[in-house]
Parts: structure tokens; sequence; C-alpha cells
């Protein structure tokens, strides 16, 4: 994929008059301020609140942090009313773009669960399931991981989130970028990468370093093999892990070069003390409360940083020792 290749398919009329570039960066930009100018989202991160946990040890432990959210309940489902069908964005007067990048045509549409600065909500353009492992997942799967990717280097210091099948409510295939708040980066597991010796191409953390989760970070020379390399080690998990096989997986820039972290997951799993089913970011370090009850349980104390850490080991499938490292050319 190449900056160049942008196209713009479709998109509402003020979006498309105001485009004069075929910068991704801009056309982002453009969508926001429409939306935000008009007041169409539903909240942002001012009606939002970021509450730090503290380590027990701040001098060499990230803190985790709890951002607290309106409920997001209540969600249309695909194909009905799905919000990221643009059948059913038209009408509405957002504004929106139809984006091609490369092979993949993409709808870009300010996100109206904007937990972060410059929320944008990419859905698929076909009707690709966001159960992508469920489908032919070696080919969906690449497809997903490199629009990331793409997405990632385009707009530079944006992290960009795939959430599979856990915790969502959207049907519709979508990833969501956004603009992390001052403060919070590098994440956790980033920072264990680091430590590890993040130049190489691919790099599993988890257990044996003391991170609490297993995660694979893959960054090779180029956005393609990136992509096929991830999408190999979602192939044998899925063999491993059977239909219930899933993954949360981010996008990061890290000197200068889009690097992808995937974590697999088990449907079957939940959580442990923690009733809102976490999503990407939380995998790094930041949990979303979208009850009230959770945000007080933890502002009275009563959840701490031994809490977060148990709610991470919980999620580790005990299968996933048996899934090796994807072999690349």
């Amino acid at each position: 994929m190449k900056a160049s290749e942008l196209q713009i398919i479709e998109a509402d009329p003020e979006s498309r008059c105001g485009q004069t570039s075929t910068s991704l960066k801009d056309a982002v930009r453009l969508v926001l301020a429409g939306d935000l100018r008009d007041g169409r989202i539903m909240y942002d991160s001012n009606d939002t609140q970021m509450i730090q946990v503290p380590s027990p040890n701040p001098s060499s432990v990230t803190p985790f942090f709890v951002h607290g959210v309106p409920g997001r309940g209540n969600r249309p489902q695909h194909p009905e009313k799905c919000p990221l069908c643009l059948n059913n964005v038209r009408p509405t007067g957002r504004h929106y773009m139809m984006v091609n990048l490369a092979s993949t045509s993409m709808l870009m549409l300010a996100n109206p669960f904007g937990y972060f600065d410059e929320c944008i909500t990419w859905g698929m353009g076909d009707h690709l399931a966001q159960a992508c492992a469920d489908a032919t997942w070696t080919e969906d799967w690449g497809r997903v991981f490199e629009t990331m990717l793409f997405v990632c280097q385009e707009l530079g210091n944006h992290v960009v989130g795939f959430n599979e099948t856990c915790g969502n409510s959207i049907d519709h295939l979508h990833i969501v970028s956004h603009r992390p708040p001052d403060g919070i980066g590098p994440y956790p597991v980033q920072q264990v990468a680091a430590s590890l010796g993040a130049d190489q191409g691919i790099l599993r953390i988890g257990l044996d370093c003391e991170y609490p989760m297993e995660v694979f970070r893959f960054c090779l020379p180029d956005l393609r093999a990136t992509s096929n390399a991830a999408a190999a080690l979602m192939a044998k998990w899925r063999q491993q892990g059977g239909s219930f096989a899933s993954a949360n997986a981010a996008a990061v820039i890290e000197n200068g070069s889009a690097a992808l972290y995937v974590i697999p997951r088990n449907k079957i799993l939940k959580p442990w003390g923690w009733q809102s089913n976490p999503a990407f970011l939380e995998m790094c370090g930041v949990f979303i409360a979208s009850r009230a009850y959770e945000v007080a349980r933890v502002r009275r104390g009563l959840w701490g940083y031994e809490h977060f850490f148990r709610v991470l080991a919980s999620l580790r499938p005990q299968i996933l020792g048996k899934v090796a490292l994807p072999v690349t050319a």
C-alpha cells in the first residue's frame, strides 16, 4: 500500500468539496471537523474520565489507567440498522468518506463512541463479519492487519485497534484509530517489548518476562510481510482454538515504522472480576469501564493494581502455549 493509492470512492457533499489532496490524514481531519462542528458526536473525551491506578513499584512498573465512559449498550447490529453500512449512513447527514486503501474499501466515520481524541471508525466496505476468524481466516486476517498497518503508517501518531468478536456489539467488521492522550504512551506492552529487543522482526511477549498476557509483536521490512506473518499466527491459533479462537490487535508507530501487536484470545474465557469486556487498549494497560460502579470501585480504592494485573492474567488462553511462531520468508 502507498499513500498515493488513496482514492475517494464516495463522500458526503461537504467532505467531497473540501478534500483537496490525497492525504489520508487530511481526509480524517476533514470528516472529524465536519461532525464536531455539527455536534454529531454522541460524546467525546471531555465527557469521560481517566483514572490512574498507581503501581506498587512506580520506578519500574507502568501504572494502569481506567477510562470511564458512558454505557455502550444497545448499539445497532448488522445488517438492518448497522451504523457502518453506507446505505444507512447517507441519510443521517453525517460526514463520511468511502476510501480505497489499495484493494480494500473502508468507510471512514467520526466515532460516535469516541474514547479518545481524533477517534475514527473504519468500516469494511464489503460485508465481512467482525468475526473474521470464522470465515476464510488467513486471507481475511491478512486484509485486516494490512489495513491497520497502512492507516497507522499514514496517520503517524495514531493507535489503530481491532477487537475481533469479544466484547463487540457491531457485527460489521471495523477497526478504530485514535490519538492517545498525553501521558499514556508508550503502553506497558511496548515498554516490555523494548526491554526484550523490539528490533526483532517477530517478538513473543508473555509470562516468561513477567508480562501478564501472551502478546506477539510483528515488525517486518514491509507492511505485507508483517500482515502475512501475523495472519499465519492467527491461522495456527484458529487450528488450536477452534471456533472460539479470536484476537485483539493494535498497530502503533515505533522508531518510524508501523508495528503490530496481536493478542490471541479465546471467546469462552471471561476476565476475572471485571464486568466490561476488555478490548485492545486494555491489553496495553488501559481499561475501558462502561459501568459506573466499576469506576466507583476504582475511585474508592477497592480495585487497584493487583486487581487489574489479575484481570489481564485471567485472559491468557491456556492452549496458547501450543501455538508456534509463524515461519517467515
